[in-house]
């Protein structure tokens, strides 16, 4: 998982919303429970940097591929891209 936020990761910080959801889940202890909306943006959040992390890496970062392969129109794409600071292009993923 370190190995993995850090290749991926900008600037060799590691922020909580870039470790997954399963690790931080089995670390909470309960105190900072949130209400269902906030939770749920929160793991919408999660899953789209990953799933677009992940569809860059996979496609060179070659946004037009990416999303053709998530099924969603480029403009979409690179405005999801813009919102959780991920890089397209050459130096991607």
């Amino acid at each position: 998982v370190v190995r993995r936020i850090l290749a991926l990761g900008e600037g060799g910080r590691v922020a909580l919303g870039d470790l997954p959801e399963a690790l931080l889940t089995c670390c909470d202890n309960g105190a900072s429970h949130k209400g269902f909306f906030a939770q749920r943006e929160r793991l919408i959040c999660n899953f789209e940097r990953q799933f677009l992390s992940d569809l860059l890496g996979h496609h060179g970062g070659n946004v037009a591929d990416a999303a053709r392969e998530a099924e969603i129109p480029r403009g979409t794409f690179y405005r999801l891209i813009k919102k959780h600071g991920l890089a397209a292009g050459n130096d991607a993923c």
